[in-house]
């Protein structure tokens, strides 16, 4: 359904539905009732956060209508913001906005609406931000109100976040008080669950990009299951190794690895020999296979949803296990072997809605991705800068 253009309507505040904000509204009630069951402690420690992420998002958001030209004017860097929707019908105006690419940080005191009819309405949440600018815009409505959604998605998860930042934060500065002369690596390799500082320090800076308009939605994903598989949360992730066949695969390898089972024969004996057994359990001859490793969220959600011809025809078997546990990284995707700290880790497809975007892995990405690590190794071997 198209939005009504400007110069068809003359829209009044009392004209103006909110369902976008009642929408918002009920999906903020259902998200925290899910994560209070899940942990009602981190939830309460959320809910202190919201109202500081929500006027941000808001700050973001204008930031962003401002860039792609969908409002006549940018914010400023700094100061109060007016900005008159088309034919002066509705007159946004924002309080002590300040947005800084440096300091990447954007924030206001307050946004409001002036309408034609002289009604004044105070904007506290981006959904109903996005309902007064879809009125005036030419574009299909169905985005604007996705966008809404994603947006109402990504605050939340920013605020618990943010809210399982403070815990950690807490429970490292417990964990080192007692040993102030030693350095923070040192602390954080004693101290923290994977014994790899570098991969902390990762997760533990996973609040989301302060500057982007939904560095957090993660739409189609229950607070539940981010408990156990985002890296604010610090899990471990059980990461599955399929079987497909080998006709069904494509691989990209360096010029020294011959097959893929090779490569994982070599890297992970362990894994790759449980991953031998449990073919053999199932029938299936392991020269007709590779190993394939998967998410487990996308294992289950994605992967078992499948054509059924895909199993019965043996294209893909979806063993039980054998699993290593990793360790996400900043990108909820990107895993390290939480033991086997110089193993290699893995970037995997994740059908979930990350910032706007569904995570795979397409062939296209495999393809440049040989050709891009050789293009580095060789640097490396020829810059003498990097010796060492």
């Amino acid at each position: 359904m198209n939005s009504r253009k400007a110069s068809e309507t003359e829209p009044t505040q009392s004209d103006l539905a909110t369902p976008w904000l009642r929408e918002a509204s009920s999906a903020t009630d259902a998200w925290f009732a899910s994560i209070t069951s899940a942990d009602a402690e981190l939830a309460r420690a959320t809910r202190k956060h919201l109202s500081a992420v929500q006027r941000q998002a808001l700050a973001r958001t204008l930031l962003a209508l401002g860039r792609e030209g969908l409002v006549a004017e940018q914010p400023p860097a700094q100061g109060d913001y007016r900005c008159a929707l088309p034919g002066n019908k509705c007159i946004l105006f924002a309080e002590r906005f300040h947005s800084s690419i440096v300091l990447l940080h954007a924030d206001l005191q307050k946004l409001s609406a002036h309408w034609q009819d002289g009604t004044i309405e105070s904007i506290q949440h981006p959904a109903r931000l996005l309902e007064i600018i879809a009125v005036f815009s030419d574009e299909e409505q169905a985005r604007w109100q996705r966008l809404a959604t994603e947006i109402t998605n990504s605050l939340l998860n920013e605020a618990l976040a943010l809210a399982a930042h403070e815990r950690t934060s807490a429970r490292f500065a417990a964990a080192t008080s007692s040993q102030p002369s030693m350095s923070l690596i040192d602390q954080l390799q004693q101290s923290n669950p994977s014994s790899d500082a570098a991969l902390f320090l990762d997760q533990w800076a996973a609040t989301g990009h302060p500057l982007h308009t939904v560095p957090k939605a993660r739409v189609g994903l229950a607070p539940p299951a981010a408990l156990q598989i985002c890296p604010e949360f610090h899990p471990c992730v059980g990461v599955r190794l399929s079987a497909v066949r080998r006709d069904r695969i494509g691989v990209e390898l360096p010029p020294e690895v011959s097959r893929l089972s090779d490569w994982f024969a070599e890297q992970y004996p362990n894994w790759f020999e449980a991953w031998r057994d449990a073919l053999r359990a199932r029938g299936l001859f392991e020269s007709d296979y590779e190993p394939l490793p998967l998410h487990p969220w996308q294992a289950d959600h994605v992967i078992a949803e499948a054509p059924a011809e895909r199993f019965r025809q043996r294209e893909i078997a979806l063993l039980d296990g054998p699993e290593l546990a990793m360790l996400p990284g900043l990108s909820v995707r990107s895993l390290v072997p939480a033991e086997q700290t110089t193993a290699p880790g893995f970037k995997l497809a994740l059908g979930i809605r990350l910032t706007s975007g569904v995570r795979t892995i397409t062939p296209r990405s495999c393809h440049m991705g040989r050709r891009v690590s050789q293009l580095l190794r060789d640097r490396f071997e020829q810059d003498k800068a990097f010796a060492g």
